[in-house]
């Protein structure tokens, strides 16, 4: 991996984390749901639960199983795309959220830090998950940070069309001053809002 790819590898982390952390700190996404850090590996039959009060103090290494989540882990087989002659790929999930009540996952995230990080590969996703009628809702994450999104361009159009909502968020702020548009929504406070809906 050359130096500008490991810069972009860890800033995507950071914003997976960050988007972790924000989801953590909600009362009752804590109390009726399970958040999990994603995996690419086609291998892994599940993933662990993150450890809220490790995410927040920034001290939960990814896709660790802490002691507390330790006896319950999250099925990832609904995230698999069937192709021909059985081959699966797993759709991009950057996090998993997952309803007790429930007992399924509900939502995956695709957290990007700009359009340019695979935008179309996450909309592609989203055609696949239509096509094989998966129930959970697959949004998009970004801080927008080459601002394609604000004001309307065409990767909005794009995205907010395909997806089952997208969000912006910036670090420690509500953007109230923009209104939802169809499925597009600006601000921390909306998507911890849309988690909640689906639990």
């Amino acid at each position: 991996m050359d130096g500008h790819q490991q810069m972009v590898s860890k800033e995507g982390s950071y914003w997976e984390t960050y988007v972790a952390d924000v989801l953590c700190k909600d009362p009752v996404i804590r109390e009726k749901a399970l958040v999990a850090y994603g995996t690419n590996s086609e291998k892994r039959k599940d993933v662990c639960p993150i450890d809220c009060s490790k995410v927040t103090k920034n001290e939960q290494k990814k896709h660790a199983c802490s002691e507390e989540n330790q006896g319950f882990s999250i099925p990832i087989d609904e995230l698999k795309i069937i192709y021909e002659a059985n081959r699966t790929k797993l759709i991009g999930n950057d996090l998993i959220v997952y309803s007790k009540n429930k007992g399924k996952i509900v939502c995956v995230l695709s957290v990007k830090k700009s359009l340019r990080e695979r935008a179309g590969q996450t909309a592609y996703w989203m055609m696949k998950k239509k096509e094989q009628g998966k129930d959970f809702k697959y949004i998009f994450v970004t801080p927008d940070v080459d601002k394609e999104l604000l004001p309307n361009r065409k990767w909005r159009v794009i995205l907010a069309s395909e997806m089952d909502a997208v969000f912006v968020i910036e670090e420690n702020k509500t953007s109230e001053e923009y209104e939802p548009d169809g499925n597009f929504y600006v601000g921390e406070d909306k998507l911890v809002d849309y988690v909640k809906s689906l639990l």
